[in-house]
């Protein structure tokens, strides 16, 4: 292969990897369905969903098979006898079914016919498995809503970098005409360490929002499994639904799980019936006792009823589901006043943000008029170079105030979709 070939290839191939920066928001919220986190969720909800299968399994017939041989210390009959059936052997020398040494095989069966204990149990691992359903969405959308924030409070940092870089080159541009002066004597030394010192300021603020900015991208690549080079702008393409907080659904699912344990506790009382049936082969081998082998079926069916008279653990475990669903109900009640009062909060706050943005970039555009006069007004001398870099830092203020709002937009936005139960994706692309 030659060298200009070789180099063709490799270019190729560097041109053909998929970049880690995801397109938009979009690509961040598929990303976090494909995590470890989400994936353990489905497990969970998946294991919740077999609980309801197995409690159904119960109504299903057991059927096994077994096998033993067993040795006693005095001949044992194989199966129980009736009087005339002993009575028809002794006399025609027929081997009697007793022996030492007993093997046995056979195939048992049961079932139930009525347990009014099983429609309650299922009843609560349905509950338990909507529970596990509505904690998984509720765990993506938290997901969601938790890289929204951090990309909004990057877009903040970037956008408070880019400000902070702009403010620097508007000083420098003054400061090289202070230097000048500086060095024929129009002016004092320290024009230039007042200058010098608003630069390195703004140099320090710079490296410390970088160092934020990694340590957001890598609190985002832990969340996604993308790696950001940079945030990704974010807009709203459709209103937040808003009805009933979904949010409380894993608990009301838990209460109504709770409530069907409590009448699971109380169907212990009732009746159960079931049937059953048992076949076995039994072989007596030869010895002292038995001048040869022997062997004899048996079988039998069986319907039977069981309900208890007394027992007083069941009745404490009545009272124990009653306080399990009570502690839960005081649970759900407790969440409910929070989400009430944190999503009419959040409603205000989300309207007055938006206006505060809206007025910060008219005062943004004023301070720039105002710092445009400054540097004219510096260079005439009728302000001193104190009074212009407050005209410079009354600009910065503005912008950070106005990228700090924004930021805090977006995440009482996403704080809000997941009280709602609103999916991010549909939301904000």
């Amino acid at each position: 292969m030659t060298r200009i070939r070789y180099l063709l290839v490799v270019g190729v191939a560097l041109f053909a990897q998929p970049s880690l920066q995801a397109e938009s928001m979009r690509h961040l919220y598929q990303a976090l369905k494909k995590q470890p986190a989400h994936k353990i969720d489905i497990m969970q909800e998946q294991f919740a969903n077999l609980g309801v299968q197995s409690v159904e399994d119960k109504f299903y017939p057991v059927i096994g098979i077994f096998a033993n041989i067993a040795h006693y210390n005095a001949p044992t009959n194989l199966r129980p006898m009736s009087p005339m059936e002993s009575g028809k052997l002794i006399p025609s020398h027929e081997p009697i079914p007793f022996a030492k040494d007993i093997g046995r095989y056979g195939i048992s069966i049961s079932m139930p016919i009525y347990s009014k204990e099983l429609f309650s149990l299922i009843k609560k691992a349905e509950a338990m498995a909507m529970s596990s359903r509505a904690k998984k969405r509720l765990s993506l959308l938290q997901n969601e809503a938790l890289v929204t924030g951090l990309n909004a409070n990057w877009l903040y940092l970037s956008s408070l970098k880019r400000a902070l870089r702009a403010r620097k080159a508007s000083i420098m541009q003054s400061y090289k005409r202070i230097k000048t002066a500086v060095k024929s004597g129009k002016m004092p030394g320290i024009a230039d360490t007042q200058m010098q010192e608003a630069i390195n300021a703004l140099d320090i603020a710079i490296n410390n929002i970088e160092l934020k900015e990694v340590d957001i991208a890598s609190k985002i690549e832990s969340l996604s499994g993308i790696s950001l080079k940079r945030p990704i702008r974010m807009r709203k393409i459709r209103q937040l639904g808003k009805g009933e907080f979904f949010a409380l659904k894993p608990i009301e699912f838990s209460v109504l799980a709770k409530e069907a344990d409590i009448q699971a506790a109380k169907d212990k009382l009732y009746p159960k019936v079931a049937i059953s049936a048992n076949w076995s082969e039994n072989y007596g081998r030869e010895d002292d006792y038995m001048k040869e082998s022997v062997h004899r079926d048996y079988g039998d069916i069986m319907l039977g009823i069981k309900m208890p008279l007394f027992d007083k653990s069941l009745y404490t475990n009545i009272e124990k589901a009653k306080v399990q669903r009570q502690k839960e109900a005081l649970a759900l009640e407790k969440k409910s006043i929070e989400l009430k009062s944190q999503a009419k909060s959040l409603t205000k706050s989300i309207s007055l943000l938006s206006r505060n943005i809206h007025l910060g970039k008219k005062s943004v555009a004023s301070s720039k008029k105002l710092l445009n006069y400054a540097k004219v007004a510096m260079k005439s001398g009728r302000i001193t170079r104190e009074e212009y870099l407050r005209y410079e830092s009354a600009l910065l203020e503005a912008q950070s105030k106005v990228y700090e709002t924004e930021a805090k937009y977006w995440q009482s936005l996403a704080q809000l979709a997941v009280i709602y139960g609103n999916d991010l994706e549909e939301i904000i692309r």
